[in-house]
């Protein structure tokens, strides 16, 4: 009986030749095209393969040529699996089966379609370069980097276990067979990878693994992306100052502060564009001439230390909004806070304020609001979930706000001056989801210098930025770790230095002298 190109043995058939490991078959017929193999009959208690597993395989799955014939290294490697590996269950040998047979599906497709093309061309193709799973010529010609290539390319399901069966396959041949290959089929590494405990914090762990698998997956994905609830692609560290030389020349206040924010806390939209005055003071100002507003300042601006960083409270019961309400706090640079109360008390919020629908509380109030010049109405940019005014907005079958606006800005922000900014260089495209995955990668960046030093280790780096980030699971904060060993380009160590150094400066002179105007 075949299932999706698969054959299934009734009779155990797993007892190989002493030398060979061949099967052992009485006869071989073709119906319909398909192979039937009549087998010998099963173990005997007796046997001296009997205790070795073999006998729990009823249902041995053989793997087929295009022709029909038997895939003999596919199926030597399964009676090894079994003979060698007493875990192996039969389902997940059946899975292992399968995902070999469409790998040489693959393979039989790729060669075929080599051939048809240089025969319509009325040329030959060398027998060193024939595709084939047993040819590699060159490291781009690897069939098993090619055969994951393809899977992206197609969006197939089970991307990584089933190159974890082919490579599983090859490193068979390699290593038990002895079939040797002019590049190296696996080019295994070391990586660290981070052990969650059960009281949420987390040990690390060195572990090998393929580098190709990682190879045919990063040549295919879009170029530097990481998926984290979505999609996102962190700026280098070179595109980040770009990014934020720009932003200082765009007039869109709202968007300018909410990326700041952004990158250095490593927000969600959702958090910044849902957060409150009062996460920032603790009382506004009697009026907003000279006057008050300096005695304000003195009073309430006056202690705080500018190379400290202040912590805000987010998620169920704060006002503003997490993924899924999960309680954390994100944590931003004092000068930032400054900056942002600069602009609360200046007279573009003072005026967006004034047209807005009123909160429980005058310091309930949003940071971020966005002015209808037609209809003399400021609205949030982003419905919080508590917004007492949101049941009545949606009563009068108005959508609730998800952060369209800051993302319509942010394409004008791209189209002007991210493209002005980026005359001696290809523009990058940016989204504001993609601010969060930057500030990670500079987390990371500003911290290996310690782990290099002694004084950390990656560990406890990543469990800090899980917090930082609020995964619920540290193995995705892992991937931001691994993007940045497969993808990120710093600059040189000096020239980062500089730079941060340099561009810290023009954040606190320039964006603070503009909100305040």
């Amino acid at each position: 009986m075949a299932l999706n190109g698969t054959v299934h043995f009734y009779t155990p058939t797993t007892i190989p030749t002493e030398d060979s490991f061949e099967i052992q078959t009485e006869k071989l017929k073709e119906e319909n095209d398909i192979c039937i193999y009549y087998g010998r009959d099963g173990i005997s208690p007796d046997d001296p393969d009997y205790g070795l597993g073999i006998s729990k395989f009823h249902n041995f799955p053989f793997v087929v040529n295009e022709d029909g014939s038997l895939w003999k290294d596919a199926t030597l490697y399964l009676i090894w699996k079994i003979k060698h590996r007493e875990e192996i269950t039969p389902k997940r040998l059946q899975q292992i089966a399968d995902y070999l047979q469409d790998f040489l599906r693959f393979c039989e497709m790729t060669e075929n379609n080599e051939e048809a093309a240089a025969e319509q061309d009325g040329r030959e193709i060398p027998e060193a370069r024939r595709f084939h799973y047993l040819n590699a010529p060159i490291k781009s010609r690897r069939p098993n980097v090619m055969y994951g290539q393809y899977l992206l390319k197609i969006k197939a399901k089970q991307w990584g276990p089933k190159m974890k069966a082919v490579s599983g396959f090859y490193q068979y041949l390699i290593e038990v067979r002895k079939i040797s290959f002019p590049v190296d089929m696996l080019e295994r590494s070391m990586s660290s990878k981070i052990i969650a405990t059960a009281n949420g914090g987390g040990y690390i762990m060195e572990i090998g693994y393929n580098r190709v698998d990682q190879e045919a997956k990063t040549q295919n994905q879009d170029d530097g992306h990481i998926r984290d609830g979505e999609k996102m692609r962190p700026m280098s560290i070179a595109e980040q100052i770009i990014f934020e030389k720009a932003m200082l020349k765009f007039t869109h206040e709202e968007l300018v502060l909410g990326s700041m924010i952004a990158i250095t806390s490593m927000a969600r939209k959702q958090t910044v564009y849902t957060l409150r005055l009062k996460h920032f003071i603790s009382n506004l100002p009697a009026g907003y001439d000279p006057m008050t507003l300096r005695h304000w300042r003195q009073n309430n601006l006056s202690k705080i230390d500018l190379k400290g960083t202040h912590d805000i409270h987010v998620g169920d019961g704060t006002g503003a909004d997490t993924k899924n309400g999960k309680r954390m706090k994100i944590t931003i640079d004092n000068w930032l806070r400054l900056v942002i109360i600069e602009y609360i008390i200046s007279p573009r919020a003072v005026k967006y304020r004034n047209y807005a629908l009123s909160q429980n509380s005058d310091l309930d109030q949003y940071l971020f609001l966005t002015y209808d010049k037609k209809t003399m109405e400021s609205t949030p940019y982003y419905h919080a979930n508590d917004d007492i005014n949101l049941p009545n907005w949606l009563d009068q079958g108005k959508p609730k706000k998800t952060g369209n606006g800051i993302d319509q800005a942010m394409k004008r922000f791209r189209d002007g001056p991210l493209a002005q900014e980026c005359t001696d260089r290809q523009l990058f495209p940016v989204r504001f989801h993609d601010l969060r995955a930057s500030g990670a990668m500079r987390f990371i960046d500003r911290n290996e210098s310690f782990v290099d030093g002694g004084e950390t280790t990656w560990s406890a780096v990543l469990i800090k930025l899980s917090k930082l980030m609020g995964h619920d699971s540290i193995a995705t904060t892992q991937m931001y770790l691994d993007f940045k060993q497969h993808y990120e380009q710093k600059l040189p160590q000096l020239q980062f230095e500089f730079e941060e150094y340099r561009y810290a400066e023009i954040q606190k002179r320039i964006l603070r002298d503009r909100v305040s105007k």
